[in-house]
């Protein structure tokens, strides 16, 4: 914070207060919900998407990373779907 910011609060408290009244509420509404009768609850989150598994041609080892096979250190990574299998 600047100098200025400090000062600011001393001359404009009135301005600065519903400033920090405002930046307060915005940070707020993006993760609460008004319910009839001001009740506040989470709003729901999407599931994160699992995370890509890649195959090595070589070897067969299943893995995160994505270049180089962690087993036989090749660079024979593809990308995995488990759907295929089975």
């Amino acid at each position: 914070m600047s100098i200025l910011w400090t000062l600011r609060k001393h001359i404009d408290a009135i301005e600065q207060r519903e400033e920090d009244a405002q930046r307060r509420k915005a940070r707020e509404v993006p993760h609460t919900i008004r319910e009839e009768g001001g009740a506040r609850r989470r709003q729901p989150t999407a599931p994160e998407p699992p995370p890509q598994r890649y195959i090595c041609r070589c070897c067969d080892t299943i893995s995160n990373i994505s270049h180089y096979c962690p087993k036989c250190l090749a660079d024979t990574m593809v990308p995995y779907d488990e759907q295929d299998e089975g």
